[in-house]
């Protein structure tokens, strides 16, 4: 099941989830209880990006369901067992059993996102699909309004030459 909202209220409950479900959550909402209820946290085996990045503070974008269980006691900040390039390598295993839930708590670590864009144009490159366009294109037939706000850039250029 994937989840990807920025809603302040759950979209998913524990007591809809079959045992060995897989959940892929992303969207970030820093009101409301979050996207998951607190019993599909509890049961949940959490795989992150980065620790540090779910488990960030209240001015960032982190896993703000998963901050809320800790605070209020219903896990500590060890549940959050793994992350992903922990189970990639081998270092972290993953699910247990054939009937463990998994969670993985996306909150979009931009190293992690240009690697897979890379992996996506290497992927095209090699099936012959896709546009490629230099830097040097006019991406403004590409964005609406890019036009206007690179003749404003322009316009308020200051030259060091």
């Amino acid at each position: 099941m994937c989840a990807t909202t920025h809603g302040d209220r759950a979209v998913v409950r524990r007591d809809w989830l079959k045992p060995g479900a897989h959940l892929n959550v992303v969207g970030v909402n820093a009101s409301g209880e979050g996207k998951l209820d607190a019993a599909t946290i509890r049961d949940s085996l959490i795989v992150v990006e980065s620790r540090a990045a779910a488990l960030a503070g209240p001015t960032s974008a982190g896993a703000f369901e998963l901050r809320r269980a800790i605070e209020s006691g219903l896990i500590t900040a060890d549940h959050v067992d793994t992350e992903i390039g922990e189970l990639l390598s081998g270092t972290m295993t993953g699910r247990s059993d054939d009937r463990q839930i998994t969670l993985y708590r996306s909150v979009g670590v931009a190293v992690q996102d240009a690697a897979a864009a890379g992996l996506v144009v290497r992927a095209a490159q090699r099936c012959g699909v896709g546009t490629s366009l230099a830097a040097e294109d006019d991406f403004t037939r590409w964005a609406p309004g890019a036009e206007s706000h690179a003749r404003a850039r322009a316009a308020n250029s200051v030259s060091t030459t």
